[in-house]
């Protein structure tokens, strides 16, 4: 468990995209300066996600940099449980009648010129439960839905339809997964679901059976380095190269460069394992004041060490 003088936060990418490349998608800048507009003029930028409520607290820009505190409220959160320490009795501190337990979570954003051709922006965002990667995201989308959508012609006939850009927060194209294991990082092993047809299992060849499989493979002594890399192609391999067995889904487990295990989703359409995108992070420590499960104003002395995060181009 963290204490207070410690926090994670991941090294990943802003992007900024349209469907089909339908429209131009607007630069990460043009973007944000479009949000700030929304709070300048007091418009309330929350969004209902079932019990949770989303909402983007601060934005502020410092040259090249733009900083961003969300916070999100959950009334399923539950109170807090504090100890005596002279007789060890438990106190839940229970909240007020309209209070909800809040917690927030920083975004760092590099909106730098130079990365609008690919509209892919290296980012830093701070690691904290609840509040997730792809509820920002969410968040993101449900904001360009309202605010950043067009009315597009699609067909030879005019007739209109409805495009949005689309924001996702991912893994920047200077981590992969070899990347981080030629770095240091150690591979454990992977993980895939795999389904076989059976056509003759049961004798009848008008229904043959769909077999999922669920295949865990373990690798002993946590390899990194070359090693790690030739271990995972040579598996990637043999897996893929088994007769009529198709991979839906697989995962590679990693511990990353902060000693942490991470389990990331990869692209089993690309043939060279090691290039899909990881999302790592980074261990943040040494804070003269305690850090807060939600914090009112943006910290500039955590924001200094997101930005020192950021990924490299």
């Amino acid at each position: 468990m963290l204490s207070n003088f410690e926090r994670y936060c991941f090294v990943c990418e802003l992007g900024m995209k349209t469907y089909r490349n339908n429209f131009q998608a607007p630069t990460a800048r043009q973007f944000l300066t479009e949000i700030q507009t929304l709070k300048n003029q007091d418009i309330n930028l929350s969004f209902q996600k079932g019990e949770q409520c989303i909402t983007l607290h601060d934005l502020r820009f410092d040259g090249n940099i733009a900083k961003l505190l969300f916070r999100i409220t959950d009334p399923r959160i539950p109170d807090n449980i504090v100890e005596n320490q002279e007789d060890h009795s438990l106190r839940t501190l229970e909240r007020n009648e309209e209070e909800v337990p809040a917690i927030s979570a920083h975004l760092i954003v590099n909106i730098d010129a130079r990365f609008d051709q690919a509209l892919g922006y290296p980012a830093t965002f701070e690691n904290v439960e609840i509040l997730s990667k792809s509820n920002i995201s969410w968040f993101f989308n449900q904001l360009c839905e309202q605010r950043f959508s067009t009315q597009i012609a699609f067909d030879d006939t005019g007739k209109l339809k409805k495009y949005r850009p689309n924001v996702e927060i991912r893994g920047h194209q200077s981590q992969t997964i070899g990347g981080i294991l030629n770095g240091g990082g150690k591979l454990h092993g992977l993980r895939l679901v795999t389904t076989k047809v059976e056509q003759d299992a049961f004798a009848d060849l008008a229904y043959p059976v769909l077999e999922y499989s669920d295949i865990h493979m373990d690798i002993i002594g946590r390899p990194s380095g070359q090693d790690a890399n030739s271990t995972l192609q040579n598996m990637w391999r043999h897996l893929t190269g088994r007769d009529q067995t198709n991979i839906n889904s697989a995962k590679v487990v990693l511990e990353d460069l902060s000693g942490r295990i991470k389990t990331s989703q990869i692209d089993t359409r690309i043939q060279d394992i090691a290039s899909n995108f990881f999302i790592s992070q980074v261990h943040m420590t040494d804070f003269d004041i305690p850090l807060t499960m939600c914090e009112d104003v943006i910290r500039d002395d955590l924001v200094s060490k997101m930005i020192s995060a950021l990924p490299r181009e």
